[in-house]
């Protein structure tokens, strides 16, 4: 697959996520309960919802930079599951959108780990 085509694939991914996802820090931010947590638990939960959620765009970059296109388009497949799961949980509060999310969450984070053990792809030079 072509790069730039990859790096265009990535920025469709990456723009829907973190839209979805800055409902959900924002509602952990400003929209829940005032206790006497400290601040900085907040700004930590928020910051936590957000490295998670963006698992799968670094799987993405690892496979797009070890030219690995069978890695990226599972990266993709999870991606926009994890993004149906959550736009499904954002809407109606169901538990299949939160199962959904929660699974592509965990096949990112399995994915990743394929990612970084596998080498980078070079080409045959063999005459």
């Amino acid at each position: 697959m072509n790069k730039i085509a990859q790096w265009v694939i990535w920025f469709l991914v990456l723009v829907p996520n973190s839209i979805l996802v800055y409902l959900f820090v924002s509602f952990s931010l400003f929209g829940a309960a005032a206790e006497k947590s400290p601040i900085f638990m907040d700004y930590l939960l928020a910051t936590g919802i957000v490295l998670i959620a963006n698992i799968t765009t670094v799987q993405q970059i690892i496979a797009i930079q070890k030219k690995r296109s069978q890695g990226f388009i599972y990266g993709v497949i999870v991606a926009v599951a994890q993004i149906l799961g959550l736009y499904v949980f954002a809407i109606t509060f169901s538990k299949i959108g939160l199962a959904i999310t929660i699974f592509s969450i965990f096949s990112a984070i399995l994915l990743v780990v394929r990612a970084v053990r596998q080498p980078k792809k070079t080409a045959n030079l063999t005459s």
